[in-house]
């Protein structure tokens, strides 16, 4: 009976991470990309996807390690409440998330895109004009290469109101500037945005 409970567990587990490999790393390169990220091989992420294998307890360290957000749906298939009112379009940053420039521009990425895996680092090189070709966006949020100035500043440019948070990683005073991991920096941001809305002149229909 014990076994089989651990067997039912560790199907529902393996079908979890599947879902977050999907998520995560969309569909075209998405083994190569799981290789890279995690150093296990591509040809065991490709078995695993497609149900030859189940997760093996490396994949599952390295998930948990570099995404500890996803823990909770991975192990349990529950997805943790977002906070109240929290206005943006992720859930809040990990402790994790938020120590050095790239993990803030990783996060800030993911919560202004919708393209996950290959077709991400095709989006941002368009994004900036073809001058930052897919492959350096790709070793940047693979955490291979720190990011450059260009690519915060592209990144800036597309959410401003975290341009502060992503440079400095403090907390944010500036009434145009929030830091998406306190809640008092996130209320003011939002009263002092809402102030702006209701101060800016309406259109004239007439005109």
């Amino acid at each position: 009976m014990i076994e089989m409970t651990k067997r039912i567990r560790d199907l529902e587990v393996s079908e979890h991470l599947r879902t977050l490999t999907h998520e995560r790393f969309g569909t075209r390169g998405r083994f190569t990309l799981l290789e890279r990220a995690s150093g296990i091989g591509a040809s065991k992420w490709k078995n695993f996807y497609y149900k030859k294998q189940e997760a093996t307890t490396e994949m599952i360290a390295f998930w948990i390690e570099k995404y500890p957000e996803d823990e909770s749906f991975l192990m349990t298939g529950k997805i943790p409440p977002r906070k109240d009112g929290y206005p943006f379009g992720t859930i809040p940053p990990h402790v994790r998330q938020t120590e050095t420039i790239s993990d803030r521009l990783n996060w800030v990425i993911v919560e202004w895109t919708s393209p996950r895996g290959a077709a991400l680092f095709e989006y941002l090189e368009e994004r900036s004009k073809h001058q930052i070709a897919a492959e350096e966006w790709k070793k940047t949020v693979l955490g291979e290469q720190a990011p450059t100035a260009a690519m915060v500043e592209i990144v800036c440019k597309a959410r401003p109101y975290f341009a502060a948070w992503i440079t400095c990683g403090s907390e944010i005073d500036s009434y145009d500037q929030v830091d998406p991991t306190c809640t008092r920096s996130i209320k003011t941001w939002r009263s002092n945005l809402l102030k702006q809305l209701m101060s800016a002149p309406s259109e004239d229909p007439e005109k």
